[in-house]
């Protein structure tokens, strides 16, 4: 689906403003540096309302006349604090001579598609010491890029409300699977955070949904992919690697600007984050090397007789209970496993583990299954889970989401089993406040 031209003229001025603002913000930072009355985040802070009132207000014709009505806007809060900050003003300025003179040449499409391939090639670069085949083949995919404007259709599956939405109205940059294309999706609350992290968005769809296996572990695919890849973009900067070479330090570190956001929007995913972070800072002192090696596992899973498709969240929640519990024994059953051929860490260490993983909670009364199942799936997630099951959603009774949610409860108690609902809810959602 294309954009709307009316829409396209205003994606191309946001990324046109927001390419060279990025540019430019090193030579920001150093300007405010020792400056008491005006910071780089303020500046940020008023480029983001520039763009807000440029949103809701422009007419436009094409982009060198958006391009100019832009600059006109950044030039006059330039001017605000022109005289008490005049480096910092004369930065603006080049900003918007940058800009005006790339506008009559510039395209929305070719300036996200270059960061798709920084974010691809990352990936790429992520998973190249990976010893898994299934991983090398997936890293050979490209996706195409759709742009969409506004919500997605009511029905679709693409994420509404993922953990990726970063309090945007919805997920910015999402892979989705039925067509293998990747969705970029443009809403008039873009800011200049969202476009300096498109490279970061990318590579997690690549490293995390794409070059992965993905079976719903919302817990590795998102929870600790993010800090993955979070942990890979600042390894590649330290290392002056040359795929990042025209990053800035801001640029690298963006993901700092969101976690906060996803721990508020979806604290399951949160704390896997989280949790991967300090488990990596802690391996990497004890035994280099071994995060990465039980990231590929991860990637590379898929289900057997033994290994069901939920097994890597089961995994981690047992590992961080070691983790919390006891390091010297969680260290010595991770090293007994380092120079295993093929390596299979993750499942090695899964097999010591699996003892102390709970067991499916057996006293969950219809409310407390009714209250997980409302606040934990979203209606798309209810309606793939009907789908999954052999149960018609739209002859369940009811119209909202929670009439949904109790026929399907009564459907099982029905025709099948109070139990098996709540083992299969479990298997998708074990970090929810089950009762013990």
């Amino acid at each position: 689906m294309g954009l709307l031209d009316s829409v396209a003229l205003k994606f191309s001025a946001y990324s046109l403003a927001c390419h060279h603002f990025t540019a430019h913000l090193p030579d920001l930072d150093t300007a405010t540096r020792d400056d008491t009355r005006l910071s780089c985040k303020q500046c940020c802070d008023l480029f983001d309302r520039v763009l807000r009132n440029f949103f809701e207000l422009a007419s436009l014709a094409d982009v060198p006349e958006a391009a100019s009505l832009l600059g006109g806007l950044l030039k006059s809060q330039a001017d605000l604090f022109r005289r008490k900050s005049p480096i910092s003003a004369a930065v603006f300025d080049r900003v918007v001579a940058t800009m005006t003179a790339d506008a009559s040449n510039w395209n929305y499409a070719a300036d996200v598609q270059t960061m798709h391939n920084l974010g691809r090639d990352l990936a790429r670069h992520f998973y190249a010491n990976s010893p898994y085949a299934i991983t090398q083949e997936r890293c050979c995919h490209e996706c195409p890029l759709e742009f969409e404007y506004g919500m997605p259709d009511e029905g679709d599956d693409w994420p509404i409300v993922s953990a990726l939405s970063f309090n945007y109205r919805a997920a910015p940059v999402a892979f989705h699977p039925n067509s293998g294309t990747i969705v970029v999706r443009f809403n008039f609350d873009n800011d200049l955070a969202l476009y300096m992290a498109y490279p970061f968005l990318f590579l997690h769809e690549y490293t995390a949904h794409i070059y992965a296996t993905d079976y719903g572990n919302d817990l590795f695919n998102d929870g600790w992919m993010l800090h993955a890849a979070d942990a890979f973009m600042r390894r590649c900067w330290n290392a002056d690697d040359p795929m990042v070479a025209g990053m800035s330090r801001q640029q690298v570190t963006i993901f700092d600007h969101f976690s906060r956001v996803i721990e508020e929007r979806n604290p399951i995913v949160g704390r896997a984050h989280r949790f991967a972070r300090d488990f990596e800072a802690w391996l990497t002192d004890c035994a280099p090397g071994q995060f990465d090696a039980m990231t590929y596992d991860l990637a590379a899973f898929g289900p057997s007789p033994t290994r069901w498709k939920g097994w890597p969240n089961v995994f981690l929640i047992s590992l961080e209970e070691e983790f919390n519990r006891n390091r010297v024994v969680l260290l010595d059953r991770i090293k007994s496993v380092v120079n295993l051929v093929p390596t299979a860490s993750v499942q090695r260490v899964g097999v010591a583990l699996e003892k102390k993983v709970i067991r499916t909670p057996t006293n969950v009364s219809r409310g407390e299954l009714r209250r997980i199942i409302d606040t934990y799936l979203s209606e798309s997630e209810l309606r793939n889970f009907c789908f999954d099951q052999d149960v018609d959603y739209e002859n369940l009774p009811g119209q909202t989401k929670g009439d949904k949610v109790r026929g399907l409860i009564e459907y099982f108690e029905r025709h099948r089993s109070h139990g098996e609902l709540v083992e299969a809810i479990y298997q998708l959602r074990l970090n929810a406040p089950w009762p013990v």
